[in-house]
């Protein structure tokens, strides 16, 4: 799964976040401008048209297709029998066989996490390398005053 040229982002988010939102479109723009700057995405992968982790593989495909390139965007999926299976914008497809092994594949060998753009509750403190933003933008002026 470790692909060593770029560095990988995992995104965690809500699969809820319904197609054309401010907070999908805020996902979107941030998939595709971390493709831009030559990241590996990761996500869930899964709820096709729906949720965060859609929404960023898609905005990162726009941006492979705008640019000519083809950086990974990657899904960890799990329960395909009753999810779903990956988004067709994941370039590379990893299958879990729980939710802890899909947890762990998730995170292996990610330089970021970026969680769900609102507040979930997470405790801060639990994961120092989490990115917390209240937009993509502010994501991406954290990436840049502090580069991976």
């Amino acid at each position: 799964m470790q692909q060593k040229a770029h560095k990988i982002i995992t995104i965690f988010g809500s699969s809820s976040e319904k197609k054309g939102s401010q907070l999908y479109l805020d996902a979107e723009k941030l998939g595709y401008e971390l493709c831009k700057q030559k990241f590996i995405i990761r996500s869930g992968g899964q709820c096709e048209n729906q949720g965060i982790m859609s929404a960023v593989s898609l905005g990162a495909e726009k941006a492979n297709k705008e640019f000519n390139t083809n950086h990974s965007i990657q899904g960890i999926v799990i329960f395909e029998k009753d999810w779903g299976g990956a988004v067709p914008q994941c370039t590379d497809i990893f299958r879990a066989e729980n939710i802890g092994q899909r947890t762990e594949m998730l995170c292996k060998d990610s330089q970021a996490f970026i969680e769900n753009f609102e507040d979930q509750g997470v405790n801060e403190s639990v994961l120092d390398c989490f990115i917390f933003c209240n937009s993509s933008q502010e994501i991406l002026d954290h990436l840049s005053q502090n580069p991976l």
